[in-house]
């Protein structure tokens, strides 16, 4: 699958990445179809290069707020097809 994968200050590239799977054993696990991201204040240091680390940064890091389909689900609350705001565990939104 397709991520967007920050190779430089300010540039970004889309990248392929193993698609992650979903295991039906873990309940409430999405896996989101992303069709919006926002760039949370937060993400800014990594997109000016105002961080200690180097780059390239890991595909999808560090967006964190997200808006995208459900392409699969764990989930009684929601199926596929659901239009959802993701905010994921980790700042891998990009993925």
């Amino acid at each position: 699958m397709k991520a967007a994968q920050i190779i430089a200050p300010r540039r970004f590239e889309i990248v392929e990445i193993e698609k992650p799977h979903i295991s039906k054993d873990i309940h409430d696990r999405l896996l989101i179809k992303l069709e919006q991201a926002s760039i949370c204040g937060s993400d800014i240091p990594f997109f000016m290069n105002h961080f200690a680390g180097g780059y390239p940064l890991p595909a999808g890091f560090p967006v964190h707020e997200c808006i995208g389909m459900v392409a699969a689900s764990t989930s009684n609350r929601f199926k596929e097809g659901d239009m959802v705001l993701s905010l994921p565990d980790y700042s891998c939104g990009l993925n």
